[in-house]
């Protein structure tokens, strides 16, 4: 990097006339300080010394406007110390050289630097006060005002002579300065309508390419209005078909609701219970049944294979089955039923030939009061059954054999019996409850059931319905439900 870049401000680069105007100013602050330079040892030589030291100083403060310059971007501040600096040094050789004719003619620089680095008020302002500086000299020397000459008369002339060559020596060097920076600026406006030329002729291509995307952009447009005109109406025709299924699904639900046992007829059998059902969808793949025989009363929680219409048609179909199986037949074995309930399933839905794998898990009790005692009977398909005594909360298991699908079982199911009190409570179940999982994926679980009853096994019936649904819902919160639920209880 060159000095006269060095003290050009980047910023004025955005600006072309600025940055000529900074690297000419530059490059004539340089060669005036270049002109010191070598003044100096010419009055050293002649014994000047205050010619010498006012040099030094003019350097000095030469290279402070540099450094003004480069900091503050003023042509202002910097051109009007540069030019009184200029000023003073020619105004202190005029008054101690005794040349002051010849000498005075280097203050024409005053004016011609202001008007070239500062303004034309600037210049104006600098030719008054050299012209009042000049002609305050010259009347003095008319009036015989006796000046203090600080150099020899031999080297006056000398001083005359050297003056006049380096005027002209300035001047030029200014002149052909300004030219240059004036043919570059011609160089790089010619290079810049060239390019902006060029730009314009680009410019005029990308407005025809602009001009005919847009045409097709218009093209597709209008393609694109059919197509959205085609998608309203298939939009519109899936919202009515949807809403008409919704429809049909919501009156299924009214008839699923009519095939489970009402308030009414729950009251009958048990006085004591209560359901906790949840069904994922609109209709359910859960169902629950009970009914009384000869003085038996038999209660299925049951959880067909999927939920929502699918479940929906087979709870159907496995409350007609127990309906008669228990009902018309008159079979109380626990055990027997649901052997009774595999073989009509399968028959029914000709699982042994065709590719139906439909089935349900079952969790079936058949319950006889026998004095002070219950007899409870439980045969379980998947299922097991929750029961609570005094003592705690015990468990039966069922078997690992579900009612219908594609797995063929050699084994039969088997009937557990157990001996209760009044007033202890069974709880029967689908796996909707334990496998509901939270935000962490952590499910419900035995555990936290176990829990439950621990906490609130003296609460009624009613009561434990509310705080269980509380609990499951605390557990779940924003997690969405992930199958069917359903829990019944019931107090011997």
């Amino acid at each position: 990097m060159n000095a006269i870049q060095f003290f050009v401000p980047d910023t004025l680069q955005e600006n072309t006339d600025d940055y000529r105007k900074a690297r000419t100013f530059v490059r004539g602050l340089l060669i005036s300080l270049l002109c010191c330079l070598l003044y100096i040892p010419v009055y050293g030589s002649a014994d000047y010394r205050w010619a010498v030291y006012t040099l030094i100083a003019n350097c000095l403060m030469m290279v402070v406007v540099a450094f003004i310059f480069k900091a503050t971007h003023s042509f202002l501040l910097a051109g009007h110390l540069f030019v009184a600096c200029v000023f003073f040094t020619l105004l202190s050789f005029l008054s101690t050289s005794g040349a002051i004719v010849i000498a005075s003619c280097w203050l024409v620089l005053c004016p011609m630097f202001a008007f070239l680095y500062i303004s034309k008020s600037a210049g104006y302002t600098w030719a008054a006060i050299t012209i009042t500086a000049v002609a305050t000299l010259q009347i003095a020397q008319l009036l015989q005002y006796e000046f203090p000459v600080l150099l020899e008369g031999k080297w006056v002339a000398r001083l005359e002579i050297g003056a006049s060559v380096g005027i002209i020596i300035v001047v030029v060097a200014v002149v052909v300065t300004y030219e240059a920076e004036r043919d570059k600026l011609l160089r790089q406006l010619r290079k810049s309508h060239k390019d902006i030329s060029e730009q314009n002729q680009e410019i005029t291509q990308q407005n025809e390419e602009i001009r005919q995307q847009q045409e097709e952009i218009m093209t597709i447009n209008e393609n694109l209005e059919g197509e959205k005109k085609k998608l309203v109406e298939a939009h519109d025709l899936i919202q009515a078909t949807n809403k008409n299924v919704t429809d049909s699904i919501r009156y299924a639900s009214t008839i699923q609701q009519a095939i489970l046992p009402d308030q009414n007829h729950m009251g009958k059998i048990f006085s004591d219970l209560f359901v906790l059902y949840k069904p994922k969808d609109i209709v359910s793949g859960d169902f629950y049944w009970m009914t009384q025989v000869d003085g038996k009363k038999v209660i299925a929680v049951c959880d067909c294979t999927g939920h929502g219409v699918p479940g929906a048609f087979m709870s159907m179909i496995g409350a007609m089955l127990l309906t008669e199986i228990v009902s018309k037949q008159e079979v109380t074995d626990p055990a027997q039923i649901l052997e009774l309930l595999d073989s009509s399933v399968r028959k029914r839905l000709n699982q042994r030939e065709g590719n139906n794998k439909d089935g349900m898990d079952v969790c079936l009790c058949v319950i006889e009061e026998q004095g002070e005692k219950v007899q409870i009977s439980f045969a379980g398909a998947k299922r097991d059954l929750y029961y609570y005594t005094a003592q705690s909360l015990g468990l039966l298991k069922g078997d690992r054999r579900t009612i219908g699908g594609f797995m063929i079982s050699n084994e039969n199911f088997t009937k557990v019996t157990l001996s209760l009190n009044k007033d202890d409570i069974l709880y029967l179940s689908t796996d909707g409850l334990f496998d509901q999982a939270n935000q962490e994926r952590e499910k419900f679980g035995s555990r936290r059931f176990r829990e439950f009853v621990a906490l609130y096994k003296q609460e009624s019936m009613l009561q434990q319905s509310a705080l269980l649904d509380h609990m499951l819902r605390q557990h779940q919160r924003d997690t969405p439900q992930r199958d069917d639920i359903t829990l019944i209880g019931i107090k011997l």
